[in-house]
C-alpha cells in the first residue's frame, strides 16, 4: 500500500487539463443544494477523471459525507468496459475487500454491547467447530482478534477462488487450514484475515444465525443498505449491478475482464459487495453515534469506544482501535480501513472531529497511488492547514546508524511453501536521508526524529505513514519498526536478509552451470577414468541440472500461481508439486556427494583444483538445500 502525495498545485493542473476530457462518464450523482465543501463535485470530477486516465483504471466509485449528509455519491468510468456500462454511485456494486472488516467489527461490538461477547474472554469459549491450539500459555482473546495481535502466521493458499464449486463452509476452511501461532498474544500486531474470520464465526455462534444473515438483519437492513451483501456468489437481484474487475495490459492498451473473486471461506474478512451510496449510510451511522435516520445499530458509548485506541506500542504512534485503525495528516486525526482484492482496491477514512467521511473503490488490478492521491488532495483542498515540518535534533546525526537496516514484516507464512515469497524481498529498508532524516522505503518517505522511539513525516507523502515508531534493545539499537498499527516488522541480520539469500542462490546457479559446462567439455577426456572416480563429477552434474531445472520450473509455477494467491484447485497449481518433486529427487541424489568428496581427497583423485572445485560445489548444493528447507520448499507443505 505504498502511497505518495500529489501536491495541491499539481492536482489543480490535472483538474484544469483533464476535467473536461471526459475519460470517465459520471453517473447517478447525489449532491446537496448547499455546499458545505464548496465546489466538491467539480473538484472530484477533475480529480477522478485524471486519476482513471493516468493510472489506467477502468472505473471507480466515491461516497463523501459530512455533517450528517451525503455530499457526493458518484461513479466514474466503466463497470463494463466492453459494453460501455458506466459506473453508478447509486447502483453499481464494487468490492470493498478488507474494508468489509468494519462490518464484522461492528457486529462483534453489537454483541459486546448486549453482554453476549466478552472481549477479554478466551476466543475458544465461543468456538464449537474447532479449538485454537494452546501453543502458548496465554489464550487468544476476542480483543486479540480485533487488534491483529493473536500471533498467527500469514496463510493465503486457497483464500481466493473463482468457481463457486470450490467454496467450502467457513468453519470447515478454518478448521482445516488454521494458521499456526508463531508468537505470544499481544506481543506484536500482524494483520490476519483468519483472525477476523474467527471473529465472524463467533458472531454466528453467539447469535445462532449464519454470519451472512446476521449482518443483513442487524446492519444492512436497519441502515437501508439494500445493495450490500457478504454472500458469494451474489444474490440474483444484485448480479446485474456488479462491476467487473479488470487488469490493464500496457502493451495492448486494453482492459482484460477478470473472473469474480470469491473469498467467502473467510467471508467476515472481506467478501462484501456494496455501492458507494450504501457505504455512505454506514459512514453516516458511525459518525452520528451509531444512528442513521433515527435507526441505531450501536449506542453512542459503543460507537465512541470503537473509534478509540485499543492497542499500540505506546511510543506515540498510531493505534489500532476496535477494528478501525488510526491515521493522521497535518494535524487531522483519522480512522479507517483499506481493502484490496486482486482486482478491486478500496479505502474508507473517517474524520470524526470534522464529521467527515469518504469511501472510494476502484475496479482495476493496479491502481498505483490513486487512493493516496484522492484522499490527500481532498484533505489539502478542504481541511489541512500548512504545518511546519518537524526537524530532527542535531544529536540525531550521531544516532542514525541505530535505526538503519532491513526490516521484514511479521505478516508472512511460516509453515507452508509460500514463505518463499520472502525471497522476492518485500522488506522495509531504513537508511539515512537528507537533512538529518530517516528514509523509509518503499513506505513513507522521509522522517524526522521526535524522540528515540517516534519519527514523523517531513514530506507528508501519506496519511497512513505519517508516523513510525521503533523498539530499541538495551543498547539503544532499533530491532523493530511499527508503521501502520498492524504493520510490525523486525530488523533482519545479515544471514536472514532476502538479499543475502538471493546472492547465495545466484552463486549456486553460476556454480551449477559451470559444472554442467565442465561435464560437457570433459565427457571425451574421461573415457579412460575409472567409473568409481567419475561418480563425483557425474553426480554433481546430475544434481546441478536438477537444481537449475527446479529453480526455473518453480519460478514459472510461482509466477503463474501468485496472481491467484495459490488456489490449489487452479489448473496451474499442479506445477507447484511437480517442482517440489524435482527438488526432493535432487535432495536424494545429493546424499552421496559428501562421501564421494571424501573419497576424492582420501585417494588423491583428480588434481587439487578439481578436488577444491568439486568440494565447493558440494558445499553450495548443501547451502541451497538448507535455504530451500528454510523457505519450506522441501516436501509438500501446502
Amino acid at each position: 500500500m505504498t502511497r505518495f502525495i500529489l501536491f495541491r498545485q499539481l492536482i489543480s493542473f490535472f483538474i484544469l487539463c483533464m476535467g473536461g476530457l471526459g475519460l470517465a462518464y459520471a453517473q447517478d450523482n447525489t449532491t446537496r443544494d448547499s455546499e458545505p465543501l464548496v465546489g466538491l463535485e467539480s473538484f472530484m470530477d477533475g480529480l477522478m477523471n485524471a486519476q482513471l486516465k493516468n493510472s489506467h483504471i477502468a472505473g471507480g466509485t466515491v461516497a463523501i459525507v459530512k455533517d450528517g449528509n451525503v455530499l457526493l455519491s458518484k461513479g466514474y468510468g466503466y463497470a463494463d468496459v466492453k459494453n460501455k456500462v458506466a459506473v453508478s454511485g447509486e447502483h453499481t456494486l464494487f468490492r470493498p475487500g478488507s474494508t468489509s472488516k468494519l462490518f464484522t467489527y461492528t457486529a462483534v461490538m453489537q454483541l459486546v454491547e448486549q453482554g453476549k461477547i466478552d472481549l477479554n474472554a478466551d476466543a475458544n469459549s465461543y468456538l464449537t467447530q474447532f479449538q485454537i491450539p494452546a501453543t502458548y500459555e496465554q489464550p487468544i482473546t476476542v480483543r486479540d482478534l480485533l487488534t491483529h495481535t493473536a500471533g498467527f502466521e500469514e496463510r493465503f493458499i486457497n483464500m481466493i477462488v473463482f468457481d463457486e464449486k470450490e467454496l467450502i463452509p467457513m468453519e470447515d476452511f478454518l478448521a482445516k487450514g488454521l494458521p499456526e501461532r508463531v508468537r505470544p498474544v499481544g506481543q506484536n500486531s500482524s494483520y490476519s484475515n483468519h483472525a477476523v474470520a474467527i471473529a465472524g464465526l463467533i458472531v454466528a455462534n453467539v447469535s445462532g444465525m449464519s454470519f451472512d444473515d446476521y449482518v443483513e438483519k442487524h446492519i444492512f437492513q436497519p441502515l437501508g443498505m439494500n445493495s450490500t451483501t457478504f454472500r458469494e456468489p451474489l444474490p440474483a437481484n444484485l448480479i446485474g449491478n456488479m462491476s467487473h474487475g479488470y487488469s490493464y495490459n500496457p502493451d495492448t492498451l486494453d482492459y482484460h475482464q477478470e473472473k469474480f473473486e470469491m473469498v467467502h471461506m473467510l467471508a467476515p474478512a472481506g467478501s462484501s459487495s456494496s455501492t458507494a451510496s450504501d457505504m455512505a449510510k454506514f459512514m453516516l451511522a458511525h459518525l452520528n453515534n451509531g444512528t442513521y435516520k433515527g435507526v441505531s445499530i450501536l449506542n453512542p458509548d459503543t460507537t465512541a469506544k470503537m473509534h478509540s485506541p485499543l492497542y499500540s506500542k505506546d511510543f506515540g504512534g498510531h493505534a489500532m482501535a476496535y477494528g478501525f485503525y488510526q491515521t493522521s495528516y497535518k494535524g487531522l486525526n483519522m480512522i479507517g480501513h483499506g481493502g484490496d482484492l486482486l482486482y478491486f482496491h478500496s479505502d474508507m477514512y473517517l474524520l470524526p472531529e470534522q464529521n467527515f467521511g469518504i469511501f472510494m473503490s476502484f475496479n482495476t488490478a493496479d491502481t498505483g497511488e490513486t487512493r493516496n492521491i484522492v484522499i490527500t488532495s481532498i484533505l489539502e483542498e478542504y481541511f489541512a492547514k500548512e504545518v511546519e515540518p518537524v526537524k530532527s535534533p542535531d544529536s540525531f546525526a550521531t544516532k542514525v546508524a541505530n535505526y538503519v537496516g532491513e526490516y521484514q514484516f511479521m505478516r508472512h507464512s511460516s509453515s507452508d511453501f509460500t514463505k518463499s515469497v520472502g525471497l522476492l524481498g518485500g522488506t522495509v529498508n531504513v537508511s539515512a536521508g537528507e537533512d538529518n532524516t530517516l528514509l523509509i522505503k518503499p513506505f513513507g518517505g522521509k522522517f524526522a526524529q521526535v524522540d528515540e522511539h517516534l519519527f514523523v513525516t517531513t514530506d507528508f507523502n501519506s496519511p497512513d505513514f505519517s508516523k513510525v515508531t521503533f523498539n530499541l534493545d538495551d543498547s539503544g539499537v532499533a530491532n523493530e519498526i511499527y508503521l501502520l498499527p498492524f504493520m510490525h516488522a523486525k530488523k533482519l541480520g545479515f544471514f536472514e536478509s532476502p538479499t543475502t539469500h538471493q546472492i547465495i542462490l545466484a552463486i549456486c546457479v553460476l556454480a551449477f552451470i559451470a559444472i554442467l559446462i565442465s561435464a560437457f567439455r570433459q565427457r571425451k577426456k574421461h573415457a579412460d577414468v575409472a567409473r568409481s572416480q567419475l561418480m563425483l563429477p557425474r553426480l554433481l552434474a546430475v544434481v546441478s541440472g536438477l537444481n537449475i531445472f527446479f529453480l526455473v520450473f518453480y519460478t514459472i509455477a510461482f509466477t503463474i500461481n501468485y496472481k491467484t494467491l495459490f488456489a490449489s484447485s487452479a489448473a496451474a497449481f499442479v506445477l507447484v508439486p511437480i517442482a517440489l518433486t524435482v527438488l526432493i529427487i535432487s535432495l536424494i541424489a545429493s546424499l552421496p556427494l559428501p562421501y564421494f568428496c571424501y573419497q576424492a581427497w582420501a585417494k588423491g583423485q583428480w588434481n587439487i583444483k578439481r578436488r577444491i572445485a568439486y568440494t565447493l560445489v558440494t558445499v553450495l548444493v548443501a547451502l541451497m538445500l538448507i535455504l530451500m528447507n528454510y523457505y519450506n520448499l522441501i516436501g509438500f507443505k501446502y
